[in-house]
């Protein structure tokens, strides 16, 4: 069996540049919600799973990603906007 099928059966444990650059663009508008969120109180495992139940609900969530990718873009997110 190739390698990248057996590959495939698995979950990567790397991020890559193409997987960052998607998960930005399918997170930032969640930005404002989330700051809003953080203002309250709310922590990052509620944050990210409520991120991921309303993407679910678009069919916009990829089964490869973690609610805690949330945080990681929100925060690449701020490093990026106060350059």
């Amino acid at each position: 069996m190739p390698i990248m099928e057996l590959l495939q059966q698995q979950k990567p444990r790397r991020r890559t540049s193409e997987r960052i650059d998607r998960q930005f663009k399918a997170f930032v508008g969640y930005i404002p919600e989330i700051e809003e969120a953080q203002r309250y109180g709310y922590t990052w495992n509620q944050i990210g799973s409520a991120v991921r139940a309303e993407m679910d609900a678009k069919g916009e969530w990829d089964a490869n990603w973690e609610i805690f990718d949330v945080q990681k873009i929100f925060y690449m997110q701020k490093r990026r906007s106060a350059a």
